[in-house]
């Protein structure tokens, strides 16, 4: 049996009413809309279109076989119109700001005389643009109502869902800075009581593994993300892992205690104070963890390199192995270091490191995203758990190897500094080898627009789109 509206909505100036665009109505009387079991009066509009109020969400039932609330407009008994609406899209037809949502309905606000009416291809790109609106900015109300949020509520909601986030980095911050506080005081304070480099390797190593940086483009704040991805490549999950042992450890090879030990060293090393080894060391690290974050958005895609794949770690591997290969030289061969120009050996331990610091943190973004792609579908947490595990062996042994090099290779600080930067340059060419070796030829190599390495094979940037949806 039909429950029919109390006609006081009628009356209700504040009831919103919807329009049943190209229905005409034979006359002014006798008409009706059903929403479901639930009958609201109707009224013809200038123009001849049917209009009505759209009853309260709570007040109808949807249609368990058409997923939806069926709609029939009525001239006393015979229909003039039918269509089948989501209750979704009902409590949007309720909203009071006026909207198209769905071919034949437009929301009109108040009861006024003359509602909106729209053409039928105005509708459906009204329909597309508020199905893509943030659902952030509504919240339901009363009856069912969904109503703009204020400025003031969308800022709190923000704030709420951040707050877990700036917590804990701010945790991880605090406990990050006291981590290398302390190891870089008790590593200064053993160079000043007389402790050999090796036996400083032993005593602190430094295998703590850090947290991923963001790499597979950062997902922005929206409800719905679109992320491409090549075609999943054949391919050995844990390879990854194998280069970036030899990759971490090419970087420890010199970096954890042969390079502080070098730039204290007054006869010869640079003969820095330890606030300026501190300050070197400090802003080393924090541009590299800077331009590992920036890496996709800042040089892989302007390089047209991402999603990154096979090609691109073996490139910017390869790239990495010019760095300790230049150092080794210089301190091995050139005057700069074997007669101790303090200006010469500054500016190359600055341009050269720094050098190493740019194309590494690259390198570590690249690796931190091939690990999850070439992750296979439930097993993602032990494919990146063996990935920091590789990490943190890779950092082992670089620092113990490291301080045997630099304590006893060669007969000078000197030459056992450049034997490190060899064995780096050792370590980076195996990380760069097994990358050659991963099965994956989803995709080509690019370097900007103009610039084809390796071609792509047919359909390889037609990838899968996976819709991710963020609460």
């Amino acid at each position: 049996m039909l429950a029919p509206l109390a006609l006081e909505a009628e009356r209700d100036r504040s009831e919103d009413r919807v329009v049943c665009c190209g229905t005409r109505a034979p006359s002014s009387s006798g008409l009706t809309c059903r929403w479901g079991d639930v009958e609201v009066p109707a009224r013809a509009e200038k123009g001849g279109e049917v209009s009505c109020c759209v009853p309260p969400a709570e007040l109808l039932k949807a249609d368990p076989e058409a997923t939806g609330v069926p709609i029939k407009v009525m001239h006393h008994n015979s229909v003039i119109m039918e269509d089948t609406l989501s209750m979704e899209t009902v409590q949007l037809l309720r909203s009071r700001k006026p909207k198209a949502l769905q071919d034949g309905f437009v929301a009109a606000p108040g009861g006024g005389a003359e509602p909106a009416v729209l053409s039928a291809a105005d509708v459906v790109a009204n329909a597309d643009s508020a199905a893509e609106a943030p659902e952030q900015q509504q919240q339901p109300g009363r009856e069912g109502e969904v109503k703009a949020e204020t400025r003031r509520e969308a800022m709190q909601r923000q704030y709420s869902a951040l707050r877990p986030f700036v917590i804990i980095s701010l945790s991880y911050l605090l406990f990050t800075t006291t981590d290398g506080a302390v190891r870089m005081i008790v590593l200064l304070h053993a160079y000043t009581s007389g402790f050999s480099a090796w036996q400083v390797a032993i005593a602190v190593p430094d295998v703590s593994s850090r947290p991923p940086h963001a790499h597979t483009d950062r997902p922005r704040l929206s409800p719905r993300l679109d992320l491409r991805f090549p075609p999943p490549p054949c391919r050995t999950p844990t390879a990854p892992a194998h280069a970036s042992y030899f990759l971490f450890g090419s970087r420890d090879m010199w970096f954890e205690v042969p390079l502080p030990f070098f730039l204290r060293n007054v006869a010869y090393g640079l003969g820095w104070s330890r606030p300026l080894t501190g300050l070197f060391l400090a802003v080393w690290i924090i541009v590299y963890g800077q331009v590992q974050s920036w890496t996709p958005q800042l040089v892989l895609s302007p390089l047209k390199q991402a999603p990154a794949n096979k090609y691109v770690a073996v490139l910017w591997n390869a790239l990495l192995v010019v760095t300790p290969l230049f150092m080794g030289c210089m301190l091995q061969f050139s005057d700069i270091f074997t007669g101790h120009h303090i200006g010469g050996m500054t500016a190359v331990m600055v341009g050269g490191l720094g050098a190493f610091c740019l194309v590494f943190a690259v390198n570590s973004s690249i690796h931190s995203y091939l690990i999850v792609r070439y992750a296979e579908g439930d097993k993602v947490a032990m494919n990146v758990g063996f990935y920091y595990c590789a990490n943190a062996m890779g950092r082992l042994t670089g620092t113990l190897v490291s301080g045997a090099l630099y304590s006893y290779a060669g007969d000078t600080v000197v030459q056992g500094f450049a034997a490190c930067f060899w064995a780096s340059l050792g370590f980076a060419v195996l990380s760069a080898a097994i990358e050659v070796l991963l099965r994956d030829d989803s995709g080509g190599l690019l370097c900007g627009r103009c610039l084809t390495l390796v071609k792509p094979p047919p359909g390889a940037a037609d990838g899968p789109v996976v819709q991710i949806e963020l609460d």
